[in-house]
């Protein structure tokens, strides 16, 4: 079983405190998605890697789709994949996990493809770490 606080205490971030929100910026990827992603902005607080919103919606039975929302700049940008069984994360971590556990929920609903995969935030992006360098706490 994963031991997720450990897990997710191994990519710290500094929470930043949002004072004023400054106006998002979608781009051409994001922009068929902008009242999902004003609405949460609007009533939303950093709770991804210390300054970001993941935003997400669904895309059909077993698919999700995800924006980061940068509450310095107000950016936007869509996460590029989807995902099955959603995203894990927390506000003071630059981990994102997604697919969380998808191994035992295959077992019940064979259905589900691709595999649980860990990112780190870096500089706007998301950038997948090899299973070598995610600590076995996260495994």
């Amino acid at each position: 079983a994963q031991d997720t606080a450990q897990c997710f205490s191994n990519f710290p971030a500094e929470v930043f405190n949002v004072e004023e929100k400054p106006p998002i910026k979608l781009d051409s990827d994001t922009e068929n998605f902008k009242t999902v992603i004003e609405e949460s902005y609007k009533t939303s607080s950093v709770n991804f890697g210390g300054h970001y919103l993941i935003v997400s919606w669904g895309c059909g039975i077993s698919c999700q789709s995800h924006a980061l929302v940068n509450f310095k700049t107000g950016q936007v940008k869509a996460i590029p994949f989807v995902t099955s069984l959603g995203l894990t994360f927390q506000a003071n971590s630059n981990l994102l996990i997604l697919n969380p556990d998808l191994d035992h929920a295959k077992q019940e609903q064979k259905h589900l493809k691709g595999e649980t995969e860990y990112y780190i935030v870096e500089n706007d992006s998301l950038v997948q770490l090899s299973k070598s360098k995610v600590p076995k706490s996260c495994l």
